[in-house]
């Protein structure tokens, strides 16, 4: 299976043209801690057409920071990241970002990292910086990195 990791402090949403079907992740079917959207912690779930989500340092975007409805929010990029398997491979990948808060003015980047079944880490692509500013920002980002083509396991 091919894991995609994010490492990030943002929000984002995206698309991924699997080998064979388009997937648009809406962030549905996430899981947080149901007593609070505030709480930090580690969630996952397994997405309709087969990607699985596990995401540590994270919580509920929505609604305070969305980009097109429901989001997730990374803390701080030392700890912070999504990893997402697909198990049908992955052709090429698209997302949407933005700065998660007015309280961080640190730049930013994404690291987009794929880690084959062997666990050798090839780093994909980087995103431009970000954030680098002390007030909200919710200027959205886009992202995209094509002609990945790993086939699935």
């Amino acid at each position: 299976m091919k894991k995609i990791y994010f490492y990030l402090l943002a929000l984002f949403t995206f698309q991924v043209h699997a080998q064979t079907y388009t997937h648009t992740e809406t962030f549905d079917n996430a899981v947080f801690d149901s007593s609070s959207n505030n709480s930090w912690g580690s969630y996952g779930f397994t997405s309709p057409n087969g990607p699985v989500f596990y995401y540590e340092m994270a919580r509920n975007a929505s609604p305070n920071y969305p980009i097109s409805g429901k989001g997730i929010h990374l803390r701080y990029s030392q700890a912070s990241f999504i990893e997402i398997t697909f198990p049908d491979g992955l052709k090429d990948i698209y997302f949407e970002y933005r700065k998660a808060s007015a309280e961080s003015y640190r730049e930013k980047n994404i690291e987009v990292l794929l880690v084959a079944n062997d666990n050798s880490t090839t780093l994909l692509g980087v995103t431009p910086t970000f954030g680098a500013t002390n007030t909200l920002d919710a200027t959205v980002h886009n992202f995209s990195i094509t002609d990945i083509n790993r086939v699935g396991s």
